[in-house]
């Protein structure tokens, strides 16, 4: 089995969506920089990594930066200025942060179980023949992950 079957999936996520840095992938793999290097540039981890940034983490910040603005504006206002929209307004904005921040809890399950499994099919001793089917649908359910 080669460093990256062993390895690429599991590093690739780490750096992706757990903000690592290649020397703390190397320390925890015990890989060297050069290979991580490797790894990130074919196969566009930066990019990933940036994507996966802008997608539900962001629109949390933004709308988190929103309520922040809301609740600074709530203070000043005098009860009698405070209308049933303007509650309502901010009940739907906690209630989706509430949900975008879910949403991405589920996200970072998956990738925790997949990561496990992903450990677990490395364990089993498979040729690359049996190995690489594998490795395709693990890879085909972090598209499916993104995607949802």
């Amino acid at each position: 089995m080669s460093k990256f079957q062993e390895f690429g999936l599991d590093a690739e996520q780490m750096y992706v969506r757990e903000d690592k840095t290649l020397q703390e992938l190397a320390n925890f793999f015990g890989l060297s920089i050069q290979t991580l290097s490797r790894w990130k540039i074919a196969g566009d981890w930066e990019g990933k990594r940036k994507k996966y940034r802008g997608t539900v983490r962001s629109t949390i910040d933004i709308l988190e930066d929103v309520l922040r603005g809301k609740a600074e504006e709530l203070r000043t206002m005098a009860a009698s200025a405070i209308t049933a929209e303007y509650t309502d307004a901010l009940v739907k904005l906690v209630a989706s942060i509430s949900k975008l921040k879910k949403e991405d809890d589920i996200r970072v399950q998956a990738i925790t179980v997949m990561g496990e499994f992903s450990k677990f099919v490395k364990r089993q001793g498979l040729d690359d023949k049996k190995l690489m089917p594998i490795t395709k649908l693990i890879q085909d359910f972090f598209i499916y992950l993104k995607d949802i």
